[in-house]
């Protein structure tokens, strides 16, 4: 015996009819006999005497029906129950967050009112962790990521320009170099961000040292200090252009140009809702 037994014999019960329920159940009629004939066979009785054309409804099968009634409720309160999505939980590093994913939540809440996104801004380093320890769904990171239990997949580019404040020597010059830059005092994002990882890859590679004056998890914070004129820094070129008191320049001999990866737990269930999710986050 199967739920959907159940519910074909409802509807026969309600309709006193195999023609009328088969109808209503876009069913075939001999599919809804074999159904009845399974339930009756199943328990050991009629639940319908068939005089002519009509149908009686016995002893049993008033039984049957009102506890069909009441199992159909329960299983039909569970199924809401478990349809009512959790929120999906996704993170992003500070440039994607602020660039990214409020357009992507918003489109989201459009498709899907009743399941708004569960978001977290942290840094690469935090966001990696916490899908680690299944804290969230899908991540979205500048960078490389570098841990064997995530996946993950190229959907962008991105680039860290140099941040000058207004009236800096170096923004007279045509080409600037990385050795140029690093006679000034560096102002950094915090450690574990993917802009400072990025840099660092960068300063190892040529074997050069830094000057590094001021750290932040907060990009704005940055911005703010270089325009003050308190050092100069690599900010992602979507979170620095039009910032008020700064100039962006171009290295002459680093383009700093990084892949934005969409990240998950390798052993993530890719539900139909995270991957339409992930779809979103790809475009």
């Amino acid at each position: 015996m199967t739920i959907r037994h159940l519910e074909i014999f409802v509807q026969v019960y309600r309709e006193r009819s195999i023609t009328r329920a088969a109808e209503k159940l876009y069913m075939t009629q001999p599919a809804v006999s074999v159904a009845i004939r399974e339930l009756e066979k199943h328990y050991g009785v009629a639940l319908f005497e068939r005089l002519g054309r009509r149908l009686y409804v016995t002893g049993e099968g008033e039984m049957l029906y009102a506890r069909s009634v009441q199992m159909l409720e329960e299983f039909r309160g569970l199924e809401q129950g478990l349809e009512r999505r959790t929120a999906l939980r996704v993170g992003g590093s500070v440039t994607l967050g602020n660039f990214l994913l409020p357009r992507v939540a918003a489109e989201w809440q459009k498709r899907h009112p009743q399941s708004p996104l569960q978001v977290t801004i942290a840094n690469g380093g935090q966001l990696q962790q916490m899908l680690r320890d299944n804290l969230l769904d899908v991540a979205v990171i500048e960078g490389a990521v570098n841990r064997e239990e995530l996946e993950t997949r190229a959907f962008r580019q991105d680039q860290l320009v140099l941040v000058l404040p207004q009236g800096h020597p170096l923004t007279v010059l045509e080409h600037i170099t990385l050795e140029q830059v690093l006679e000034y005092p560096l102002l950094v994002r915090e450690e574990g961000s993917a802009g400072r990882r990025c840099l660092e890859q960068v300063l190892a590679r040529r074997g050069l040292q830094a000057d590094r004056r001021w750290e932040s998890i907060d990009t704005q914070a940055l911005l703010r200090a270089v325009a003050q004129g308190l050092g100069v820094a690599f900010l992602p070129r979507e979170l620095a252009a039009g910032a008020p008191g700064v100039v962006i320049r171009n290295l002459a001999d680093e383009d700093f140009c990084r892949e934005n990866v969409l990240v998950w737990h390798r052993h993530k269930r890719l539900s139909a809702e995270l991957l339409e999710l992930m779809e979103l986050l790809e475009k």
